[in-house]
């Protein structure tokens, strides 16, 4: 919306998020132009059916229809995928499979309007071009062809260089143990590099074409691609000059090290990673409170440390992640490694499950030491192979089993192979009726009074009217972003690495404590108008963990059993838990929203600061 409202192609920052300091996005325009090309084809429509639809009407329903587009494009590819491990009769079977990868299939969702699917799908064609190089089927083709899909994804953002890293090895790899592919390798480097240099053209204005940025598209990304390209040409020298495997090997390795201290010594805070030049105090109060940006393995160590105090959750906790996360990609992983090393002797059937017991283990393996959102990768990967075992478990059952028994056999083998882990399971534990929208797109996750947003959205856009202006609203970063959708107000705080600022004064404002001289602060300096938050989450805001206050009283409100603190021990609390519980300082008056909602919004006098 704001680049058809009026925003440059290249000016991308936010205005409406943080609006005292410019923040931008870390992806291009790339995921906006098929957006905005769906848009002006719905507001066509309505001109020429004279539909009252303004503009954010027609936002909402290209953002609801779009991200099944891709996700057609998602099934058509790994249909191709997986046609030269299953066949080509049983290759469709993979579009059934797809959507029991939760992590996956969220990334293509209806209202999904994100840069993560564009980069899915290049990770899957670079994947689809890989397999035929391995296989030897136009290899030089295909390796131009990773190189574009691989420099594409690269204009969407950082989360591509681990498919970058592994897809250089895994190629290296091939080339070495073959004595072939050197060339295609090459091709793979240049179209790589080019592409790069390219889109650094469209994507970046010319006063910021040469700056270094780790996190979004700058010409960092293109030294990058430059030193893959390089790395590749020097390989392809070296395998003219010899075949021997071993001093291939040794002078790949040699090369890469030196191409890495090289970049090292240039932009030494990269050895950080994407994020080196966020600000350091996100690494203590924001990246610890974002589930999908925390390793595996803390997840499993914050679920064996509250054993004691509840083990029931825990236990529901640990075979959530594993059904919803895990169970698709171990399987996978496994699945391959067995065919590689013990069930497969045909060559070139081994090599198809090499690269997937590879990329599959490799997005593993990271998900556990870094961000558990990788998963998404290892999933894409390991789906194929469990997608291959089924039909071909089921076809070895009639050598055992008969009748009845086969049917049996065959309805407990699919079950439990697929619905049972992945969808009943979850869906017990977290007490939703079989988990329909992550298979179909309908229902809802589970209820809780801060996930209904429809009365304060409707509240907030009828303020917006009669106020007349866009007011300026402090609320817990976990609403932001569909208020901003759906409302015209501008917001501090939201869960985005590069509104630091926003973040820090939301915590530092939703802790306040004693007299509140820091919240006024923030507030007089930033031009507050409303203060907004959820009862029942109101710690969202603090991005605290541990209970703030031990001593409560049980009261009956509306019938209902509630846990009270006590007063003594509120006046102490933070102005977040204050305001939840209906203690606002003088500075804050509380409106009232003429609909029933667990959210409470407070006007500040400004007056008063």
């Amino acid at each position: 919306l704001n680049w058809v409202g009026g925003q440059s192609w290249f000016d991308l920052h936010l205005p409406r998020l943080y609006p005292q300091h410019l923040i931008t996005m870390h992806w291009g325009r790339l995921p906006d132009s098929p957006l905005a090309g769906f848009f002006f084809v719905l507001r066509m429509l309505a001109i020429f059916f004279r539909w009252q639809a303004e503009a954010q009407s027609l936002a909402m329903l290209t953002a609801f229809l779009w991200p099944p587009v891709l996700l057609g494009l998602l099934l058509f590819l790994m249909r191709e995928i997986a046609r030269p491990l299953m066949g080509k009769a049983r290759a469709p079977l993979i579009c059934f499979f797809v959507p029991l990868c939760t992590q996956l299939i969220f990334q293509f969702m209806p209202m999904r309007v994100d840069h993560h699917a564009y980069i899915l799908l290049s990770a899957a064609a670079a994947f689809f071009c890989l397999q035929g190089m391995a296989l030897h089927i136009r290899t030089k083709y295909l390796g131009v062809l990773a190189g574009l899909a691989l420099g594409v994804a690269m204009w969407n953002g950082a989360e591509i260089l681990p498919m970058v890293v592994f897809f250089c090895l895994a190629l290296t790899a091939l080339a070495i143990l073959e004595r072939k592919n050197f060339e295609s390798a090459a091709l793979f480097g240049f179209s790589f590099m080019i592409t790069n240099f390219l889109i650094l053209f469209i994507a970046r204005a010319p006063d910021q074409r040469w700056g270094i940025e780790y996190d979004a598209f700058s010409f960092f990304y293109v030294i990058l691609a430059g030193l893959v390209a390089g790395y590749f040409t020097l390989l392809l020298g070296a395998a003219r000059l010899t075949k021997n495997r071993i001093i291939l090997s040794a002078l790949a390795i040699f090369i890469s090290l030196c191409g890495v201290a090289a970049l090292l010594r240039a932009y030494p805070d990269f050895i950080f990673g994407p994020y080196a030049k966020a600000n350091p105090v996100l690494e203590n109060i924001f990246f610890p409170n974002i589930r999908e940006a925390i390793p595996l393995l803390k997840s499993w160590a914050d679920i064996g440390e509250s054993f004691n105090r509840s083990p029931n959750q825990s236990v529901g906790g640990a075979l959530y992640y594993i059904g919803t996360r895990m169970f698709i990609s171990v399987a996978g992983i496994v699945i391959s490694l067995f065919m590689t090393f013990r069930g497969c002797k045909n060559p070139r059937r081994k090599r198809l499950w090499a690269l997937y017991a590879f990329f599959s283990l490799a997005y593993g393996i990271l998900t556990m030491v870094w961000q558990v959102r990788v998963i998404t990768y290892a999933q894409l990967f390991a789906v194929a192979p469990l997608c291959w075992l089924v039909p071909h478990y089921l076809a070895q059952l009639p050598r055992h089993y008969q009748g009845r028994k086969l049917f049996t056999f065959e309805v407990l083998t699919v079950f439990a192979l697929t619905l049972f882990p992945v969808i009943l399971i979850p869906s017990i534990i977290n007490q939703n009726r079989f988990m329909p929208d992550m298979l179909f797109f309908l229902g809802k996750a589970v209820d809780t009074p801060c996930n209904n947003r429809i009365n304060v959205v409707a509240y907030l856009r009828d303020l917006a009217e009669r106020e007349k202006k866009t007011a300026t609203i402090m609320a817990p970063m976990d609403y932001t972003p569909a208020l901003m959708f759906y409302t015209s107000q501008n917001y501090i705080a939201a869960p985005y690495h590069r509104n630091d600022r926003g973040i820090l004064d939301m915590v530092m404002f939703f802790r306040s404590k004693a007299k509140d001289e820091g919240a006024r602060a923030i507030a007089k300096r930033l031009g507050l108008d409303y203060v907004l938050l959820c009862k029942a989450s109101y710690f969202q805001g603090t991005l605290s963990r541990s209970p703030e206050i031990q001593n409560v009283r049980i009261s009956m409100v509306n019938n209902k059993m509630e846990a009270v603190p006590e007063d003594a021990d509120l006046a102490k609390a933070s102005l977040g838990m204050r305001l939840a519980y209906g203690k606002a300082p003088g500075w804050l008056q509380q409106r009232d929203i003429p609909f029933e909602t667990d959210f409470v919004i407070f006007q500040v006098k400004k007056k008063k600061l």
